[in-house]
């Protein structure tokens, strides 16, 4: 199919190999999937970047949990369609809070997505302030140096920069349980582990979490899975650049 072979281009551009562990468990799902129809391009229309969205969607189905209404939580949401995580869940009935630092994504997301709680601001480990640098390129947007540092060493140039207000996900107060339809996703260019470092685990624990990787787990394991692991986190699949685990306390059919 031509979605399977779209995905494994971007698995070879990304460096996993063929024999590696992860990449054999991903064609063993597809394949199950495939031939269970779970995946159908056809009757699923996918907005993310790389087909994650698909991706949630194939496990959603694959357990109790499917057909239920859920909740989500979009950090580094960017605009409230194309390459949205999230968005095909919006369509389907859930709703949630996105939270994206760039104005123009925060009035598109209350335009389209009225449902959804929306804010402006970046997520981080402690309250405060931060000196945001937006591109013109909008998704290269980051408060990281040394994400700033990389891109302009190949030759990124910024648009603008200025100070935006900092928030945690524990002063959100979402809560989420890993045995109910909750998704989580993290898009925030380089800020992930501080992201991860203001969530309270006992509270918002969502069933299936999203998180861009650049230098990820593909052939062994990372440091972020590891840690992840200790919150009881599992890792099912690499879809383009971003990860996507799942809680052990995720239902599964019997």
């Amino acid at each position: 199919m031509r979605s399977k072979s779209i995905i494994t281009k971007t698995l070879d551009a990304a460096g996993l190999k063929r024999e590696s562990w992860l990449r054999s468990t991903f064609n063993e799902r597809y394949e199950y999937l495939r031939r269970e129809r779970r995946i159908d391009a056809h009757a699923f229309r996918s907005f993310s970047q790389f087909g994650e969205d698909a991706f949630v969607q194939s496990m959603l189905r694959d357990s109790p949990l499917r057909g239920q209404m859920g909740v989500y939580l979009d950090i580094g949401s960017g605009e409230p369609i194309r390459g949205s995580n999230t968005y095909a869940l919006y369509r389907q009935g859930w709703a949630g809070t996105l939270v994206d630092p760039i104005r123009h994504n925060v009035v598109d997301s209350q335009r389209f997505r009225p449902r959804d709680r929306i804010i402006q601001a970046c997520v981080g480990a402690e309250p405060g302030f931060i000196d945001f640098v937006e591109f013109e390129t909008y998704e290269f947007s980051t408060a990281s140096p040394a994400r700033l540092a990389e891109l302009q060493s190949q030759g990124w140039e910024p648009r603008g920069r200025y100070q935006t207000p900092v928030i945690t996900v524990e002063q959100l107060g979402i809560g989420m349980t890993p045995e109910s339809p909750t998704v989580m996703s993290i898009d925030v260019e380089g800020g992930e582990d501080a992201v991860l470092d203001g969530i309270n685990w006992d509270t918002c624990s969502p069933a299936i979490l999203i998180i861009e990787e650049w230098d990820g787990p593909l052939a062994k394991e990372s440091l972020r899975m590891r840690r992840l692991a200790d919150c009881g986190y599992e890792i099912t699949a690499v879809v383009g650049y971003s990860s996507i685990y799942r809680h052990h306390l995720f239902p599964r059919r019997r």
